[in-house]
C-alpha cells in the first residue's frame, strides 16, 4: 500500500473513531465512575471487537455478517439489549449479583483484576454487537484494496483501524480523569451517572429502530 493510501485510511479510520455513538457514552461512564484504568482496559478491549471487524472485512469475510438478515439483525438486537442493560445498571438497577455475596477472604488483587476484566467485556461486547461495524469497514475497505491485494496489506489495514480506535479511547478515557475533570465531575457523580444512563438506553432505542 502506497503512503499517501494509507494516510488516506488513517484519516478516515480515526474520524470514524471520534464520531459520537455508543461506545463513546459507555466508555467516558465506565472511565467516570470506576477510574482510567477500567477506562482504558474498555478502550483497549473495544479496539479490539472493532479490529475483529476490521479483519474480517480486509479479508472478504464481513459480507458473511452483511449479507444475511437474520446474523445482522440478530447481532444488531443483541448489541441493543446490552445497552439497554448498561444504561439501566447505570440508573441503579440492581442487574448483577451483589458484591456482598462473594466470600471477605478473596484477595483485593484478584477482585481487582476482575473488576477491570468486566470493564474490557464490557468495551468488547459494545464494539462486537455492534454490526454496523462492519459495514464501515466493508464500505471504506472496498475504496483501498485492490482485487490483487496480499494478506500482509490487509493485515495492515486491519491493524490500522484496530490501533486508531484503541488510541482514541485510550486518550478520551485520559482526559475525562484528568484531576480537574475528575474533579468536577465528582460534583455531580449522580447526576451525570443517571444522565449517562439515559442516554445509553436512548442510545439503545435508537440501535434497535435503526
Amino acid at each position: 500500500m502506497e503512503l499517501s493510501s494509507w494516510l488516506s485510511l488513517l484519516a478516515v479510520c480515526t474520524a470514524g473513531a471520534m464520531s459520537p455513538g455508543p461506545s463513546a457514552a459507555v466508555i467516558i461512564d465506565i472511565s467516570i465512575r470506576q477510574g482510567r484504568q477500567h477506562g482504558l482496559a474498555a478502550a483497549i478491549a473495544h479496539g479490539l471487537g472493532v479490529g475483529c471487524y476490521a479483519l474480517m472485512a480486509s479479508l472478504g469475510l464481513g459480507l458473511i455478517i452483511t449479507n444475511d438478515p437474520l446474523v445482522f439483525n440478530s447481532l444488531k438486537w443483541l448489541g441493543a439489549a446490552f445497552l439497554l442493560y448498561l444504561g439501566l445498571r447505570a440508573l441503579g438497577f440492581k442487574l448483577t449479583p451483589s458484591a456482598n455475596n462473594h466470600p471477605e477472604s478473596e484477595p483485593q488483587l484478584e477482585s481487582r483484576s476482575s473488576s477491570l476484566l468486566v470493564s474490557a467485556r464490557t468495551g468488547f461486547f459494545v464494539a462486537i454487537l455492534n454490526p454496523k461495524v462492519a459495514l464501515f469497514f466493508l464500505a471504506l475497505f472496498s475504496q483501498f484494496i485492490d482485487t490483487g491485494a496480499g494478506t500482509g496489506e490487509r493485515l495492515l489495514m486491519a491493524a490500522t483501524a484496530t490501533g486508531v480506535d484503541i488510541l482514541w479511547y485510550m486518550l478520551v478515557a485520559s482526559a475525562v480523569t484528568t484531576a480537574s475533570v475528575d474533579d468536577r465531575f465528582s460534583a455531580y457523580g449522580p447526576v451525570l451517572e443517571k444522565l449517562f444512563g439515559v442516554l445509553i438506553i436512548a442510545v439503545a432505542i435508537k440501535v434497535a429502530a435503526g
